[in-house]
């Protein structure tokens, strides 16, 4: 499991392989996340893999856990052979996002 901050995103990389841990083509992958208040994800195509990220909203509710579960299609022909990834993650309040620092200024007088 993936922990990251409010302030940070989470790369990572959705590829198939088969028994000899050769890259097997897909059809474009579509990725989602299990809740998009806490991290959105999106991703772009690469040579025989998928390159995700997953983007912090806010913190994940106390004793939960996220998950993006990524489904792609590995029979580039008329059939249908679905395989699906999960990565599970959990994001933190950065530190310096939960500091409150309370700043006054005072502006310039003016007349009544």
């Amino acid at each position: 499991m993936a922990t990251f901050t409010t302030e940070q995103r989470l790369p990572f990389t959705f590829r198939v392989v088969d028994g000899r841990g050769n890259v097997v083509a897909t059809e474009t992958p579509v990725a989602v996340s299990s809740d998009e208040t806490v991290g959105t994800v999106s991703g772009t195509p690469g040579e025989g893999v998928w390159n995700g990220v997953i983007d912090s909203v806010s913190a994940s509710p106390e004793g939960t856990t996220q998950r993006v579960t990524v489904t792609a299609d590995a029979d580039l022909g008329e059939g249908v052979v679905p395989v699906v990834g999960f990565l599970d993650y959990t994001v933190t309040l950065d530190p310096r996002t939960g500091a409150r620092i309370v700043e006054m200024v005072e502006g310039t007088a003016v007349d009544k």
